[in-house]
């Protein structure tokens, strides 16, 4: 068995892929399996537990918190529009998590966290 490689690329994909499913499923049990879309050969929890990993890293957790309020509040004024359609916005794991990532990516700064 061959481990994953994980990269500053990969591991700002996965935060990005977390706060989208963390506001996602705000509420409600935490699902990961919408991640098989962008990382399918790597194991829901590997990648759950990667998150658990770089949320020890000092001023992760934070900015995970603030990626994650900033993405709600985006999320929930614009889901559903043709800028981002989501038409089963409750459903945690029926929706295109590629373009939403795309979407944070496009309007929020992340640099500015």
């Amino acid at each position: 068995r061959r481990r994953f490689q994980w990269t500053t690329e990969f591991d700002e994909l996965l935060l990005d892929a977390a706060a989208i499913i963390k506001s996602r499923c705000r509420g409600n049990r935490l699902d990961w399996g919408a991640l098989e879309q962008v990382f399918p050969h790597i194991p829901r929890n590997s990648a759950r537990q990667r998150v658990v990993h770089l949320r020890e890293t000092p001023g992760t957790d934070a900015y995970l918190k603030r990626l994650e309020d900033c993405w709600y509040d985006m999320w929930t004024k614009h889901r559903d529009t043709a800028y981002l359609p989501d038409v089963d916005w409750q459903h945690a794991t029926d929706f295109d998590l590629v373009k939403h990532i795309e979407f944070l990516r496009k309007y929020i700064t992340k640099s500015a966290m």
